[in-house]
């Protein structure tokens, strides 16, 4: 008997009717999908207790961990969407405040720009360090002023 029922990224209660007839709670079957990185019928069908044999999932899950990635952000890009290879290779983002040393920070609130609009400017705009650090941004006008 083949696997009745397409992956559509989603656990339907069709799909958590069909594990507990193979002996799978909803819990399980929910976390081996979503977290473990499952494909649906090895989330539906596995009975509880058995070890799958290693998955391109686990293959990948260790060049991530090589390349500096937690376990849980490989699962939560594969979640997103992200193929196996982007999500055990593209390096995570840097922390935002590793951008800026404390001086420029300093420099950028003296001339009245704050962090978010400092980080806009950089990441979205693309504008150079110097330009976003020491361009005062435009202030709007008071509503009804012509």
């Amino acid at each position: 008997m083949s696997f009745p029922f397409e992956d559509t990224g989603y656990l339907l209660d069709e799909h958590y009717e069909y594990a507990k007839r193979n002996g799978i709670t909803e819990n399980a079957a929910r976390l081996r999908y979503f977290y473990n990185g499952w494909t649906l019928e090895e989330a539906l069908t596995i009975p509880l207790g058995t070890r799958r044999r290693q998955s391109a999932s686990s293959k990948w899950l260790k060049v991530a961990k090589q390349n500096g990635i937690h376990k849980k952000t490989f699962y939560s890009r594969l979640g997103k969407g992200w193929g196996y290879q982007q999500a055990a290779t593209i390096p995570k983002r840097e922390c935002r405040h590793s951008l800026f040393t404390k001086e420029e920070l300093e420099t950028a609130k003296q001339n009245g720009i704050g962090y978010y609009t400092l980080d806009a400017r950089i990441r979205q705009l693309g504008w150079s360090k110097e330009k976003a650090i020491t361009l005062p941004p435009i202030k709007s006008k008071k509503t009804g002023e012509i």
